[in-house]
């Protein structure tokens, strides 16, 4: 047996031993390279198949239980898709409950994965199949001299009975429009932010309450969201208060800069109360959107409704170092359809679609 491979088996089973330590799905030691799975017998769910179905390289290394290893080859501008078929050989539901992975195992950050019919919370029934494919490519804007990615992935499923759903900020946009959408407060916003020179995200069109901001985002945050002495920011769900990590970007999102601030700018608040411990870098978590402009002489308003969406953990500085703590909201996509655009949505889609 070649170095190479010893050392790809090596570093696999280690993998499989962390993943098992920390509450993954269980893994067998037994792996054939070949792209198959030796597990006598695997139960739960399991991969069936995994095969690269297109891109410039995209190669199977190994598959057990519902981890897979394998090497993505890409261009700039192109992408590779792996299509994998589950099983499920017990007598219970299972859901799917995220990729999870260690970052040693993931050796290329400025590539970049997708799920396609395939989402948190999606069920797979007992002895029932489910497939559905991953897409890797390079994230906008980042280097492309490295092209190789080489990833372990588990694809967790957890039993319907122990799944716990993210918590949905259901009803937050009625709290936060009753402070927040008044002309004095988006105005007095945007004066903030005019003068803002804290460099959080190196991008002064951002405030955000997270952890890793600044003191003078805080307070911006916590000032625009109290009214009476209550703070917007901390919402009973379920009984329970719970924090909510909000972040407000401003940006000329009609491409009129007639509309919205004085210099044509709308905000759009984001907001989630997934809790961010132990997450790996990409999740994917449920974030929510709303977009507030304003006519020419008129008072700011929201545009459309508010949309619940999806966008990938990072840090608050914007890139993979540092706690994760924050989501990139460049990579906020609709999780439905909505004003009769396409699920997968941008908000720069959706603006679009209800200024025509």
């Amino acid at each position: 047996m070649g170095k190479g491979i010893k050392i790809l088996i090596a570093v696999t089973l280690s993998f499989a031993f962390c993943f098992s330590l920390i509450g993954y799905a269980q893994v067998s030691t037994k792996l054939d390279f070949s792209g198959t799975a030796q597990a006598e017998p695997q139960k739960g769910v399991f991969i069936y198949t995994a095969e690269g179905a297109s891109g410039a390289k995209s190669v199977v290394k190994g598959y057990i239980s519902t981890t897979m290893s394998s090497t993505t080859t890409i261009g700039s501008g192109e992408s590779a898709t792996y299509d994998i078929t589950l099983y499920n050989n017990s007598n219970f539901v299972y859901v799917f409950n995220g990729v999870k992975y260690l970052e040693t195992a993931y050796d290329n950050a400025n590539i970049e994965f997708s799920l396609t019919n395939l989402a948190k919370g999606d069920e797979i029934g007992q002895k029932a199949y489910l497939s559905f494919s991953i897409t890797f490519k390079f994230k906008s804007g980042a280097s492309t001299a490295n092209n190789v990615l080489n990833s372990v992935l588990n694809f967790e499923f957890v039993p319907a009975a122990e799944y716990i759903p993210e918590v949905a900020v259901s009803g937050a946009l009625d709290q936060f429009k009753v402070v927040l959408n008044t002309p004095a407060d988006f105005n007095n916003l945007g004066l903030l932010m005019n003068a803002y020179q804290d460099n959080d995200r190196n991008d002064p069109s951002y405030v955000g309450n997270v952890v890793g901001s600044s003191s003078n985002d805080s307070k911006v945050l916590n000032e625009l969201f109290t009214e009476k002495e209550e703070n917007h920011l901390k919402l009973v769900i379920n009984g329970e208060e719970t924090n909510v990590t909000a972040m407000i970007k401003r940006e000329n999102l009609d491409g009129d800069t007639t509309t919205g601030d004085d210099s044509g700018y709308e905000m759009t608040i984001y907001m989630t109360a997934y809790d961010f411990k132990g997450v790996g870098w990409f999740t994917s978590i449920t974030v929510y959107a709303a977009v507030f402009t304003k006519d020419p002489g008129g008072e700011w308003y929201q545009l459309g409704s508010m949309y619940e969406g999806t966008a990938t953990v990072n840090n608050y500085g914007g890139n993979i170092f540092g706690t994760r703590n924050s989501f990139n909201t460049d990579t906020w996509k609709s999780s439905q359809a909505y004003n009769g655009v396409r699920s997968g949505a941008t908000i720069e889609d959706l603006t679009q679609a209800l200024k025509n």
